[in-house]
């Protein structure tokens, strides 16, 4: 994984969320939440003594009418990755943070691929497979091949109470998985798949898979608290601001972020009566990024570029509630 860049620098990080389904239960139905999910959590960064400057002139370049709280992502465009990239009024919102100076800041997690890897990390304890180095390559190896049926796994995995597995049901439990792969990619795309499956077949003998014991049955997900936290302990140094999110608020209450003795400082702030929090304008990105996640993950470079050329001019767009989500990439 590349370093992150900025890391200790004292910036003023911005957040808000979109696809904040709070948790992610799986019954004899299926999934709470559509499985092509991604909650995302963006925003913007800005400099130490570093503000906002020109926010009426950006409202009047996007048309975004006086009643509007914020500047949402529905305000410059709407649709999937390549309609958003069709909109010149995007192009000028970019145009204007490059103006400005404005740094910005994303974290993207899939709800479906974070439900998966606790069925590799079980089989990395001690290094016992030889796999630990290639950890990340047969999760994305797993992830893609249940995407092409993941009602069908999702029914495999409520069967044997995912992701309470019984200690005596391991055995059967990866020999499922492993038929799964099979029917779904009998042939290998590459090394990894290979691998995986390999893995799968000697790790029948286990007595036991770490992290799919003692768990509520069915809870995927419990919360997204910590992901709200990876950017405190991370950009230890900043200050966080987070728009008002009560279930997350809760659940951070148990934990003080601490760099030796100073508490970092991370608040969450109601977005609507904070008039700094308001302007930053930072409401666009969970929804450019949960775009992306959404699309198609094969895009033709040619019907991108095609997509650009035929972009409307900006319009004028009424005001919308807001969604919540969160982390970071650097300028």
């Amino acid at each position: 994984m590349p370093p992150i860049r900025n890391w200790d620098k004292p910036f003023s990080m911005f957040y808000d969320e979109t696809n904040n389904i709070r948790r992610l239960t799986l019954s004899e139905v299926g999934l709470n939440a559509p499985e092509n999910r991604s909650f995302v959590l963006a925003g913007i960064v800005l400099q130490p003594g570093q503000h906002i400057e020109n926010i009426d002139a950006l409202r009047a370049m996007l048309q975004v009418q006086a009643n509007a709280m914020e500047i949402k992502f529905k305000h410059v465009a709407q649709g999937d990755y390549e309609a958003a990239l069709a909109s010149r009024c995007l192009n000028s919102f970019l145009t204007w943070l490059l103006d400005q100076g404005v740094l910005i800041h994303y974290s993207q997690l899939s709800i479906l691929y974070w439900s998966l890897i606790d069925i590799i990390e079980s089989l990395m304890l001690d290094n016992t497979f030889g796999i630990n180095e290639y950890h990340m390559h047969l999760k994305s190896e797993l992830y893609d091949i249940v995407t092409r049926s993941p009602a069908e796994f999702m029914s495999l995995l409520h069967s044997f109470a995912y992701p309470n597995v019984d200690r005596g049901r391991i055995k059967a439990f990866l020999g499922a998985v492993s038929d799964f792969l099979d029917r779904h990619s009998p042939e290998n795309r590459n090394d990894g798949t290979m691998l995986l499956k390999q893995t799968l077949r000697q790790a029948v003998r286990m007595d036991e898979l770490v992290f799919l014991h003692d768990n509520e049955p069915g809870e995927l997900i419990q919360d997204f608290g910590m992901h709200f936290l990876r950017s405190v302990y991370v950009f230890k140094n900043a200050s966080h601001t987070f728009d008002r999110e009560t279930y997350v608020e809760k659940v951070l209450q148990s934990f003080d972020v601490l760099d030796g003795q100073r508490r970092v400082d991370y608040r969450f702030v109601d977005s609507k009566a904070n008039t700094t929090y308001a302007c930053s304008c930072l409401t666009l990105w969970p929804g450019l990024w949960a775009s992306i996640s959404n699309t198609s993950r094969t895009i033709r470079l040619r019907r991108l570029r095609s997509a650009r050329l035929a972009s409307p001019n900006c319009r004028s767009k009424t005001s919308q509630s807001s969604e919540s989500s969160s982390t970071a990439l650097m300028r």
